[in-house]
């Protein structure tokens, strides 16, 4: 539980950098192409198994309004791997979709900690609440590029 409120802190200070122009956000595009179809909740690279996890919330906290572009939609990425991460490794990219809608966006951060990676976006469209999404993300490799994709129940919101 410690980790897990430590790694949403952490997520919230980036976005929060990023918003300010403490970072390259990247820019979202509002009606992405979807992912590639090839996506899967694990794969191989150099010998070890990634996998993926992923947040999607709306932030509906009162406050300045964000530029007119941005939205209230952020997503939090985690790819873990089983024996460390290979040597480079990276994630660039990620698509959230839910319904009929998809978001693309490039990361705003990423952080290698842990033996996991770590990122984020933030800007994106006003999914409805309650929605099952699904996040994939692009993994580059020395020895090329997979898509890893994970399931989130329901798109939260934080008041």
């Amino acid at each position: 539980m410690k980790r897990t409120v430590i790694a949403l802190a952490a997520c919230a200070l980036a976005l929060a950098l990023a918003a300010c122009g403490a970072s390259d956000r990247g820019g979202g595009a509002p009606a992405g192409a979807p992912p590639p179809g090839a996506a899967r909740a694990v794969a191989d690279v150099a010998g070890t198994r990634l996998g993926l996890s992923a947040q999607v919330w709306l932030a509906r906290m009162p406050g300045p309004a964000e530029p007119a572009a941005a939205g209230p939609l952020h997503v939090a990425v985690q790819v873990a791997a089983t024996e460390g991460l290979p040597e480079g490794v990276a994630i660039d990219r990620l698509w959230v979709q839910a319904g009929e809608r998809t978001w693309e966006s490039a990361l705003a951060y990423l952080v290698k900690a842990n033996g996991r990676l770590e990122g984020g976006a933030s800007g994106g469209p006003d999914f409805a609440e309650g929605t099952p999404a699904t996040v994939t993300v692009r993994v580059t490799a020395p020895d090329g590029v997979r898509y890893l994709a994970a399931e989130v129940p329901r798109v939260t919101a934080a008041y």
